[in-house]
């Protein structure tokens, strides 16, 4: 459906595909490619994210909401179009903590509510602050497989 690389030093490359045969949409996130995306692994900031001050890794935080922006009104859009698909989210190292971060992205925006949707992060760097961990409910710890 679609595919983006890194044109952006504060987004990361993704590929959005429709998987019919699985009744799937599944966007997939790159991990660590570059110099400047190490650097981003390496910086231990955190931000407010949610409404939980220095909740969040800063800039994957701002890589997550940046690729919901861009994606999301697809996303919607085709989980509209083909009723009963579910989103599937992937990424690995940085994609990974990405993901982690966009599936607590999912839960807070109204147009999933009563979607169906998975994330999986492989090898994703810490991104959250403990106090966050706490705060999260069982269904959002459970939904991001890491």
């Amino acid at each position: 459906v679609n595919v983006s690389y890194n044109r952006d030093p504060k987004q990361l490359g993704y590929f959005l595909a429709l998987d019919k045969v699985h009744q799937a949409i599944v966007l997939a996130v790159s991990g660590t490619y570059s110099c400047r995306e190490i650097l981003i692994d390496c910086n231990g900031y955190a931000r407010d994210f949610l409404g939980h001050a220095n909740g969040a890794h800063s800039h994957i935080s701002i890589m997550a909401e940046r690729l919901w922006e861009e994606v999301g009104d697809q996303i919607v859009e085709l989980l509209q179009q083909h009723d009963g698909y579910e989103l599937i989210v992937a990424g690995h190292s940085l994609g990974g903590g990405v993901t982690c971060l966009l599936n607590l992205l999912l839960h807070q925006d109204a147009r999933m509510i009563q979607k169906k949707f998975r994330a999986f992060a492989y090898a994703s760097p810490p991104v959250l602050s403990a106090d966050f961990i706490q705060a999260l409910t069982h269904e959002q710890r459970q939904t991001c497989v890491n």
